[in-house]
């Protein structure tokens, strides 16, 4: 059997343990043809694929980017190469907003309401349904006794969370002062 015909068999076993979805033992299938054929397009695609399914798009990346390179007619390389980007943007985007949401709780509850404030207002400008600033913004006016700031702003974040039990307790707050 010649080095192409092996390679490509791996490759077969490899694609079916895929969709049977043993992936440990796929993507083991995929390393080894492209330790053979580093340059196989479809291995690098479908290792990509795979890496996509365990949630790591960086280290996919570079394997669409390879695929697609190597095949730039092939629609299918060059749509999951873009898909994979625009995931990579939006978890920065998650992530990003965590962190700013992250910082926003705890320079209220550090009392920095200055701080908060103006942290909220730049998450607002990136997003108006941040229901985070709204509410931080919210419960700052409502600390500050400002209070129809206050409830525009906690209202505008209820719509967002209805439940959330620290917003209707202070809305009660205020309809009992």
């Amino acid at each position: 059997m010649n080095k192409k015909n092996n390679t490509n068999n791996i490759f077969q076993k490899a694609f079916e343990n895929h969709q049977k979805g043993n992936l440990q033992k796929a993507k083991k299938l995929y390393m080894e043809v492209l330790s053979k054929d580093q340059n196989h397009p479809d291995a690098n695609h479908n290792l990509g694929v795979l890496l996509i399914q365990d949630n790591k798009v960086d280290e996919a990346i570079p394997f669409f980017e390879l695929a697609f390179k190597l095949d730039p007619s092939n629609i299918q390389y060059k749509n999951n190469l873009n898909n994979a980007i625009e995931l990579k943007q939006e978890n920065n985007i998650k992530i990003n907003s965590y962190n700013l949401d992250k910082e926003l709780v705890e320079l209220f509850n550090q009392s920095k309401y200055k701080e908060a404030h103006i942290k909220a207002k730049e998450a607002l400008e990136n997003d108006l349904n941040n229901f985070i600033a709204l509410k931080i913004i919210g419960l700052i006016h409502f600390k500050l006794k400002d209070y129809e700031n206050a409830l525009i702003n906690l209202n505008n974040a209820l719509k967002l969370n209805k439940n959330d039990i620290y917003i209707l307790n202070t809305i009660a707050l205020y309809i009992i002062l």
